[in-house]
This record gives structure tokens, C-alpha cells and sequence, in this order.
């Protein structure tokens, strides 16, 4: 095989990678909700072979292969259209990702498009933004496109995704003047802030300070379960060699996806008999298993077994959040629930959903007309026609050079967006020193810092550590368990002239005061911070960091 196969490529009788997503946030703790049995099948300290056949093969490399083919098919789909213009037009790639990915699962993820994207050129533009971002504009376009949306509903989008179920709250509320539009980022999705996005003669207003809950518990959760179903019931190193019988493309699964969305549709008691011709280990397999037929038998109660721990840990979820949402507005907010991705298309977790939470008059439940799974894509390509205003997701902060556990100055930012790209950082708040910077657009501040002691023989080279934390749960020392270092600033000032210093004695030695100030720059064409430390008009120490938004 002279390159990876992917797509309509995978053949039945190939062994495949599948769920290999999951596995870039294989080390994640259990949030409330999450399925034990979807953590424990992506986990990458034991990993299942059916899924991810090569142990050697980080999964990180699977994912940069897939993209990179997916990648490639679309620019020459785009060459076959496009000709010679596409050479003269930019780029902007959407890339998507979950917004339960914890720092080091987004981290991951960043590095696989961007190896992907290989013959990206400087005019291109790679975004990256959270799945439910997405989902809320191409469901607020087709709320507003259908009439469904009045001042003053409370709408509950519910992306039931193949991995992840993401729900996030939005208010709808009259159009203002002057409208500041914070935004959820790659790193922390609508946590913290008061989010607004504004199209037409409407904003959409997130409730609460928390509007964005999310869970491991998608349609891979039932994949999950049934396989670990097929584990009890096959000898276990009969189950150990069915990758290319049961992985992506199979008959085995493309049976079962059409078991997942017709179940519930009926009263059918029939068992639903899935083909699985195993050869190894054939007659030792015991109870659901036909030797005569070669196929996997499963009865509705055993269907039912699989969608119900999945279908309570959504109702879960979904109750939680609406009970939120009225404790944050002292009343009952939410009246509409949105059902978004390829779980929604579940006649059985709708009906659930509609038996737990439907009440006529006060509270709908409804899928999106659009087909569902397409949801992400569009709003990924539609949240490129509108301004935008971004709040940073993270605090930044310097610290002392010279002093452990000291007090760190605070710096938290907000960057504009456009179609075009990033433009007029604005500083929003005060470092905590005391330093009170105006709010307003602008891109540089300088910001004078302590002076720094040293004496002869000492090497003239320091570090300034650049420290980070999420705003829902500020810290001011280095030492707090939410701060995290996000860089260090390295200071060489060695070609400095140690007579145009400041000297002090202490305790019969000569000490050097070096004064310097510390500039950061938004790069707004790239979303990065750029830090630059400076001392008698020369640059002695530089770092830049790349944000995500």
C-alpha cells in the first residue's frame, strides 16, 4: 500500500483504526457523566487492537495520516474547480475540535492538522474553535430561517456526538449599540464568561457564568458497550482478532449504525441477528453467538442495555443544565431543546428525552431539520461571515525573576476577530500589582518591572517565567494548583554595561540593579503574544506564544 487508505477506501477485510481521536485525551479524569466503559476502551494504557491495531503507532500520527489525506483530496477537489485562482486566494482552514478535550488532548489535536497541513502557504489561515461553537451558529441560523426564535427564549443546544454530548444555553435578547462579543477559545469553551453573539436583530446570550457542560457519553459510548458486550460472550482471543470484521466499513458495524438509528422506532421483540463470520475460535464462542450462520445475535434487551446507561448520562446532563440555567435567572429560562449530531438522529433517546422533559406550551424538544451531523461543519463555515470579538481564555501573568511565591502580575486581554483575521487587542483589567491599564484597543504595552539585583561573578543571564490559569478560578501565586507555567522569558544581558548600572552594597558586597520593562504585543494576523524584555534601549530576552482561540 503505497499511502494510507481512508474514507470509502476502507475495504471490510482491512484492518483499521478507529475511535482514534478519543485516544488523544485517553488520560482525562471522569467528569460526572462521562461512559467508564468508552474511558476505558480509549484508554492508551491497555488499548483494544480492534481499534488501534499498531500499539507502536502513536495515535497522534494516525490522526495527522487521516487529515492529511483528507486535506489533500480537498485541495485538489479545489484545484479541479478553482484552476489557477486558487493560487490567489487565501485559505482559512476550520478545524474543530470537543470541547471536553482536556489541554493536552487540544495540544494533540493542534499538532495533527497543523503536520497535516503541509503545503500551507502564507496567505492561508488555520482556526481552530470548539465543536459547540459551531453547533450554535448553524442552529441559531435555522431557528432564525424558520421563525423559531422570539426574544426571550432560553434554547439548550444538545450536540450528541459520536464521542462527546455537549450542551451550552443561549438567550435570545434585542439587538444593542456598541455590542462586545467575548467567545468561547480552544482551551476553555464558554467557561467564565458572559457570552454574546450577535446576528441581525438578534443576540444570542449565554445563561450563566458556566453555559458550556460536556461529557463523554456519544454514540461511541454504544459502540463501547457493545463491544465490551462481545468480549463477555466470545472467548477473549477469539474477540482480540476481529478488527477487520468489526472495524470501520465492516458489515458487522455498518449494521449495527443502522440498528443505532432505527432502534426505538418500533415495538419490534425480534432479535437482530449481525453477521460475523469467525474463523479462529469459532465453536468454543458460547451464548449470542450463531455457529451456524456465523452471526452475533442481540436482543432488544440487550440493545436497550447498551443506549441506557448513554441515555441516562445525556438526561443527566440536560437536567442538570436546565436547572442551572433557573437557579442563574431566579426562574424557569429554558423552553427550547436542540438536538444536534448523529446520536440525535436516536429515535430512542428522543423518545426519552421527550418523556423526561416535553411539556406543551413550556418546553420543546426538537431535532435540527438539517441533517444533524452536518451541524459542526456548517456552523464552522458560517462562524466565518461574522465579526467577532474574543476573550482571551486564560490569565497571563509575569513573575518575579528573583522571588519564589511572589504575588504574579495579572494580564488579561480580548482580541478582535474578523473574516479577515485577528485585529485591535484590547487590555480588559489591571495586573495585580496594583498597575491599572486603560481599556481600548491597541497593540503593544509597555509595562516597567521590578529591578533585578546581581553581583560580579553572578551569570548574566535570568528567566522570567510567564505563568497562565483559567479565569473561572483565579490565583495569584505561582505555587496555586491552577496555575500553570506557560513559558519562560530567557534575559541575557551580558553585553550590557555593568558601569551604567545602579550599584548597592550588601554586607561588604557590590551589587548591580538592573532596570528593565517587559513589552508584550498581540500579533493579531497570527493570535500570538509576543514578549520582549528591554534595558537601556537594547532587547535582551524575547518569547512568543501562540493563543488559541
Amino acid at each position: 500500500m503505497d499511502s494510507p487508505s481512508w474514507g470509502f477506501d476502507i475495504h471490510p477485510n482491512m484492518q483499521a483504526y478507529s475511535l482514534t481521536r478519543l485516544f488523544l485525551d485517553s488520560n482525562a479524569e471522569l467528569a460526572e457523566f462521562d461512559d467508564q466503559i468508552l474511558q476505558q476502551t480509549t484508554s492508551l494504557g491497555n488499548p483494544d487492537q480492534n481499534l488501534h491495531p499498531d500499539r507502536d503507532k502513536p495515535p497522534v500520527d494516525v490522526v495527522a495520516d487521516y487529515l492529511s489525506e483528507v486535506l489533500n483530496f480537498v485541495w485538489k477537489t479545489l484545484k479541479k474547480d478553482l484552476g489557477l485562482r486558487l493560487g490567489h486566494l487565501p485559505v482559512d482552514l476550520r478545524f474543530t475540535i470537543p470541547a471536553i478535550w482536556s489541554d493536552r488532548g487540544r495540544e494533540l489535536s493542534e499538532e495533527a492538522v497543523i503536520r497535516a497541513w503541509n503545503f500551507k502557504r502564507p496567505q492561508d489561515r488555520l482556526t481552530l474553535m470548539s465543536e459547540p461553537e459551531a453547533a450554535a451558529e448553524s442552529v441559531h441560523a435555522q431557528l432564525k430561517e424558520e421563525g423559531m426564535l422570539q426574544t426571550g427564549d432560553g434554547i439548550l443546544v444538545c450536540d450528541c456526538g459520536g464521542g462527546t454530548v455537549v450542551r451550552l444555553l443561549f438567550l435570545p435578547i434585542p439587538l444593542t449599540i456598541g455590542i462586545e462579543i467575548p467567545r468561547s477559545s480552544i482551551d476553555y469553551p464558554l467557561q467564565g464568561y458572559h457570552n454574546i453573539i450577535c446576528y441581525g436583530s438578534y443576540q444570542l446570550q449565554s445563561i450563566g457564568d458556566n453555559c458550556c457542560t460536556r461529557t463523554k457519553c456519544g454514540g461511541a459510548a454504544i459502540d463501547s458497550r457493545l463491544f465490551d458486550l462481545m468480549k463477555r460472550r466470545l472467548l477473549e482471543h477469539t474477540f482480540k482478532h476481529l478488527n477487520h470484521l468489526i472495524g470501520p466499513g465492516s458489515e458487522f458495524m455498518e449494521r449495527f449504525e443502522t440498528l443505532k438509528r432505527s432502534f426505538g422506532s418500533s415495538n419490534n421483540q425480534n432479535p437482530f441477528y449481525l453477521s460475523l463470520p469467525i474463523r479462529m475460535g469459532r465453536e468454543a464462542c458460547g451464548m449470542g453467538f450463531d455457529k451456524g450462520t456465523g452471526k452475533f445475535i442481540l436482543t432488544v434487551e440487550d440493545v436497550q442495555s447498551l443506549f441506557d446507561h448513554v441515555v441516562r448520562s445525556v438526561i443527566g446532563l440536560v437536567n442538570s443544565q436546565i436547572e442551572a440555567a433557573g437557579r442563574e435567572y431566579g426562574r424557569p429560562v429554558i423552553n427550547k431543546i436542540v438536538l444536534v449530531g448523529g446520536l440525535a438522529l436516536s429515535p430512542y433517546l428522543q423518545r426519552a428525552l421527550h418523556q423526561c422533559f416535553e411539556v406543551p406550551g413550556r418546553l420543546s424538544i426538537t431535532v435540527i431539520r438539517q441533517d444533524p451531523i452536518m451541524t459542526v461543519s456548517n456552523g464552522s463555515v458560517l462562524s466565518s461571515l461574522y465579526k467577532l470579538d474574543v476573550r482571551s481564555p486564560r490569565h497571563y501573568g509575569l513573575g518575579s525573576p528573583s522571588r519564589q511565591g511572589a504575588e504574579i502580575e495579572w494580564i488579561i486581554f480580548t482580541v478582535s476577530f474578523t473574516q479577515f483575521g485577528r485585529i485591535s487587542p484590547t487590555l480588559l483589567t489591571k495586573v495585580h500589582q496594583g498597575q491599572q491599564y486603560q481599556q481600548g484597543p491597541t497593540d503593544a504595552h509597555k509595562h516597567p518591572r521590578p529591578y533585578y539585583l546581581y553581583q560580579t561573578g553572578d551569570a548574566r543571564v535570568m528567566t522570567i517565567p510567564l505563568y497562565s490559569y483559567e479565569p473561572s478560578s483565579p490565583r495569584h501565586t505561582a505555587e496555586s494548583n491552577d496555575v500553570t507555567l506557560a513559558g519562560l522569558i530567557v534575559v541575557d544581558f551580558s553585553g550590557l554595561d555593568l558601569d551604567i548600572h545602579n550599584e548597592e552594597r550588601l554586607n561588604n558586597r557590590m551589587l548591580y540593579k538592573l532596570n528593565y520593562l517587559v513589552e508584550f504585543i498581540f500579533d493579531a494576523t497570527n493570535g500570538a503574544l509576543h514578549f520582549t524584555v528591554q534595558a537601556h534601549g537594547r532587547v535582551i530576552g524575547e518569547l512568543s506564544l501562540q493563543l488559541r482561540f
